[in-house]
């Protein structure tokens, strides 16, 4: 999958690596090429204080809030942390922004958070199936 930014600002390819976006702004727009089941997002606009929005090439818009996606991080870490009941995230949900983001080969999408977590990466089946608009809520 080829992905390029929009003009919404600018991005920046490591040599060899993903996308990295540039989070000296306050949101960033990436746009990426996606087809088919598990398809990459169209669109990607990330408000580093509020939420992560994606736009899937049928059209649906997901838009996910930061504390949910901190909560959920599938890293194994925090996912051992939920298994035994502890805590994935403590503190106060305003203090919570994305640091840094990038694509991660074709499937999914890395974050870096403010309390300096850095190693989940977000599928796109993952993202997709946590939206929680009423079309979504209502599937089987």
């Amino acid at each position: 999958m080829q992905s390029t930014a929009a003009a919404r600002g600018p991005c920046a390819r490591r040599a060899g690596g993903p996308l990295a976006l540039d989070v000296d702004r306050q949101e960033r727009r990436i746009t990426t090429s996606g087809a088919g089941p598990g398809a990459a997002p169209v669109d990607i606009a990330i408000d580093r204080d509020r939420a992560v929005a994606l736009t899937w090439p049928d059209g649906h818009l997901t838009r996910l809030p930061l504390p949910l996606l901190r909560e959920r991080c599938p890293c194994a870490a925090c996912a051992r942390r939920r298994r035994t009941g502890g805590v994935v995230r403590s503190g106060v949900a305003d203090d919570l922004r994305i640091a840094g983001a990038e694509l991660v080969g074709a499937w999914g999408l890395g974050l870096a958070w403010s309390d300096g977590h850095a190693t989940g990466v977000y599928g796109w089946d993952m993202l997709r199936s946590w939206c929680g608009c009423a079309t979504c809520s209502s599937r089987p």
